[in-house]
């Protein structure tokens, strides 16, 4: 599907090896449920809402079994979908890449992402935009919301086993759950922890 242009898409009951949709073009949304398989890549140019429910993505493709730029979505739900506790594959959710300063939209087209109950390896949502991004009673082995530019971050009740990197990150309003100590990297962030 790479490249296309869509209407929407319906993914459901199915299982898939590799399912890539980078750059492709969708007028509306993509659903995806109860999906088992391998690698898939969401990262298309430009989609309405993205919905993934009840999945098991296991798959690895350059050390990723699922990537997503969310700033190509207007809004993202994840929801109890499990992508492993491997450390050697990471969920993509940024720009996989720096931005440089032209790059940074001045309203991001990502109006709200929410990720709940849902168990991830390694969470590379560097380099971000998001008007609003909610992570919420996921377990999750280690989180990177690095270098972004996020409105609203709520970090919530979620069982992190390892690191916060929140580094370079600059938002206008969050809220953070307890973290242990030496936990959370806060450098260059204006992020503060109670």
């Amino acid at each position: 599907m790479a490249g296309c242009k869509l209407q929407s898409v319906v993914i459901q009951d199915t299982n898939i090896d590799f399912l890539d949709m980078r750059d492709a073009e969708i007028a509306g949304n993509v659903l995806v449920e109860r999906v088992r398989g391998g690698y898939l890549n969401a990262s298309a140019k430009s989609m309405g809402k993205l919905t993934m429910s009840q999945c098991q993505i296991f798959g690895k493709r350059r050390n990723f079994s699922f990537e997503i730029g969310m700033d190509s979505a207007d809004e993202v739900l994840l929801d109890q979908c499990n992508f492993g506790s491997d450390l050697n594959l990471a969920v993509g959710l940024g720009a996989g890449r720096p931005l440089s300063p032209e790059e940074w939209s001045k309203a991001p087209n990502n109006r709200y992402s929410l990720i709940r109950n849902c168990v991830l390896p390694t969470v590379d949502a560097s380099w971000l935009e998001s008007r609003h991004l909610r992570l919420e009673s996921n377990t999750i082995e280690s989180l990177d919301i690095s270098n972004s530019r996020i409105e609203k971050l709520e970090v919530v009740n979620n069982r992190v086993n390892l690191g916060v990197n929140l580094e370079n990150t600059r938002v206008k309003e969050s809220t953070i759950q307890p973290l242990a100590k030496g936990q959370a990297k806060l450098d260059g962030s204006n992020i503060r922890l109670n």
